[in-house]
């Protein structure tokens, strides 16, 4: 039955990512009145099938991915100011997953994934694969990024650290669902391994672990019911 029910989201998925890549093609420019309305239809249906099928995590993760989309890019980039949207980000989430602090650190680590797709090398055959990982349009993905805080640090790069936001949500969603500091820090160090294996992102990067034990004691706080935002963690925590 599993099986079934993955084919038939693989599938609508695929079928949404088509839809949305020909809403911003150059021939909707020549669509009928008929065919834009049936084309709207469409997106109708296919919204109504992912939130009736789709497990409720992953609505929220797409609605969240969506919201983000929505707000206004953040240039010129400063600290303060990024750290006030993912604050923003992650009280939206909350309120997406109903106060579920579980459900939203899981939306969270997925809806601030930074990549369209990514080169994965098969090992010992020299091989490179293109793996996708959004089934936005790219439009959609680079309004995505640009709203996406990515100075979370005094010493963040040029090129920001938004690869750091899946690893300190996802990192607080395995502290928080096992309760076990250890499982989330293996976690981290398994994911920089295959990093490692496939050549994601070269080797193993002490500051992803860093934000892996950041994310980890966010949760921590979380489970003293204290009223903290990730903004607190990462005020007080460093990159290295």
């Amino acid at each position: 039955m599993w099986v079934r029910i993955a084919c038939l989201l693989l599938m609508l998925t695929l079928a949404a990512a088509q839809l949305q890549g020909q809403q911003h093609s150059p021939e909707r420019e020549y669509l009928t009145n008929a065919a834009a309305d049936e084309e709207t239809t469409l997106e109708t249906v296919w919204l109504f099938l992912r939130d009736l099928v789709i497990p409720r995590e992953f609505r929220t993760a797409y609605h969240l991915r969506a919201w983000i989309s929505r707000q206004q890019a953040l240039s010129p980039r400063d600290r303060e100011k990024d750290l006030r949207r993912l604050d923003a980000i992650y009280q939206h989430a909350v309120y997406l997953a109903d106060g579920d602090a579980r459900e939203a650190l899981f939306a969270l680590a997925i809806a601030t994934l930074p990549y369209y797709t990514f080169p994965a090398q098969i090992p010992l055959t020299g091989l490179t694969i293109t793996v996708p990982v959004s089934t936005e349009n790219r439009e959609m993905f680079e309004k995505r990024m640009a709203a996406l805080p990515g100075k979370l640090f005094v010493d963040s790069p040029s090129y920001l650290d938004r690869d750091k936001l899946p690893h300190f949500f996802g990192s607080a969603w395995l502290q928080l669902s096992t309760g076990s500091e250890l499982v989330s820090l293996f976690a981290g160090e398994a994911l920089e391994f295959g990093e490692a294996v496939f050549k994601l992102e070269g080797s193993r990067d002490p500051r992803d672990i860093m934000i892996n034990r950041l994310g980890t004691a966010f949760a921590r706080q979380l489970q003293k019911a204290e009223n903290v935002l990730p903004s607190d963690i990462l005020k007080s925590g460093s990159s290295k």
